[in-house]
């Protein structure tokens, strides 16, 4: 009826009990209870256990809601819902297990649309299933539990309406903590992957220069030991060809620059450690369980109203928002930004020691051949025949001087 599908108890030692309430047939196509045991299997790591005993110090009788961040990218989600249990006197109490319920979040959404649309007055104006409302469950961290389109399902609100959310923030719904992260990692560009030269200095000049002259050199000794069969009543084109023509046909070459494709060279980037700061959100206890309402600029020429109330013992909150604007809504995404420290700051920030762990002697994180890697060729580049020419040398002396000889001989004779 409630669409739960299953029941459990998890304390220090893991998941201790658990029921499941599914049709008998269902049970047969999938083991839900042996998918949920190999998920959660970390005892009191895991964060819906984390999350209930957290939020037990708001409020005592109320259970936590969470669904995954990708649960709107898949159609059969669930919904996990957890309620800690504490054991002790007076101020002196210590969590001993938590108990939970999983919901298939489908029939968790259509029991919240059924109930939004009962109304105890004659003249109410708010229902969740028109087309001029909005309607949002959000969790105590302002991540969706339910919407009318369930692709906004486990995202942040301000990825669906940011200045709504920002109003949220401004009347004291949500609290904004700034997080800093000491340990990241950014990257920076090491250059830009184009197919422009870089500039070459005069000195690499007369290195091109000397390169060419040694080719020239190289070709003009293997130009002398092909001629040198002239002595021996052979030309070089007898030499090469054996009597077969070839034919080499003549077609479109599938590599060629059109000049519309991108360059396949990715750009370098060097990893660096830095400082980030992000910020997360807290929901506040309110004043009373009254619902809260007002208006919000949701463009430059329209706004709308809203009401948001909670839900009580839950730690969800209500939001409905009207649906008349014709503008979209603004986005907002929460992306960890670098640190900037200006000045003396910066160079403070350098000599601060840094705890990092000792090094490991048997870790190998390097190799003497790596600088030999490239991730572009060097084809374009002129370099001087260094073994080959050595041997067309070697090949050409001996074979000069064996057609000498034999020339003189044939020449006394």
């Amino acid at each position: 009826m409630y669409g739960i599908t299953l029941s459990f108890v998890a304390t220090r030692s893991g998941l201790t009990r658990f029921e499941d309430h599914r049709a008998e047939e269902e049970r047969n196509v999938s083991g839900i209870e042996t998918e949920f045991g190999d998920l959660y299997n970390r005892a009191t790591d895991e964060l819906f256990y984390r999350r209930a005993v957290d939020y037990y110090r708001f409020n005592s009788s109320a259970f936590v809601f969470s669904v995954p961040f990708n649960a709107g990218q898949k159609p059969d989600s669930y919904v996990l819902g957890s309620h800690a249990l504490f054991f002790g006197a007076g101020n002196k109490k210590a969590p001993a297990a938590v108990v939970g319920l999983l919901f298939r979040h489908k029939s968790f959404a259509e029991r919240f649309f059924n109930f939004s649309t009962l109304c105890l007055k004659s003249n109410c104006k708010v229902n969740c299933s028109s087309s001029e409302t909005d309607c949002f469950l959000l969790d105590n961290n302002g991540y969706v539990i339910v919407s009318e389109q369930h692709s906004h399902t486990g995202r942040f609100f301000s990825e669906v309406d940011s200045k709504m959310f920002r109003t949220m923030v401004e009347i004291g719904v949500y609290k904004e903590i700034e997080m800093f992260d000491y340990q990241s990692i950014c990257k920076q560009a090491v250059r830009e992957a184009n197919p422009a030269d870089y500039l070459k200095s005069p000195f690499s000049l007369l290195k091109n220069l000397f390169i060419w002259l040694w080719t020239q050199f190289s070709c003009i000794l293997f130009d002398i030991y092909i001629n040198s069969f002239h002595f021996l009543g052979a030309s070089s084109s007898d030499f090469f060809h054996s009597g077969r023509d070839f034919e080499f046909a003549h077609g479109s070459d599938e590599f060629a620059d059109n000049g519309k494709e991108k360059s396949m060279l990715p750009n370098k980037t060097q990893p660096y450690p830095c400082d980030k700061k992000f910020y997360l959100y807290e929901m506040q206890k309110m004043p009373s369980d009254e619902p809260i309402t007002g208006d919000y600029p949701k463009c430059d020429i329209c706004a709308e109203k809203y009401i948001i109330q909670p839900v009580p013992f839950t730690n969800l909150i209500l939001v409905v928002m009207q649906a008349v604007c014709p503008c979209a809504a603004e986005i907002e995404k929460i992306v960890p930004k670098e640190i900037i420290y200006p000045g003396e700051c910066a160079l403070e920030r350098l000599q601060v020691d840094r705890i990092r762990a000792p090094p490991n002697i048997t870790c190998h994180n390097h190799h003497p051949e790596e600088q030999e890697l490239k991730t572009c060729g060097s084809g374009w580049t002129i370099h001087p025949p260094n073994q080959p020419f050595v041997s067309i040398l070697t090949i050409s002396i001996t074979v000069s001087h064996f057609v000498f000889i034999r020339h003189l001989l044939a020449a006394n004779n």
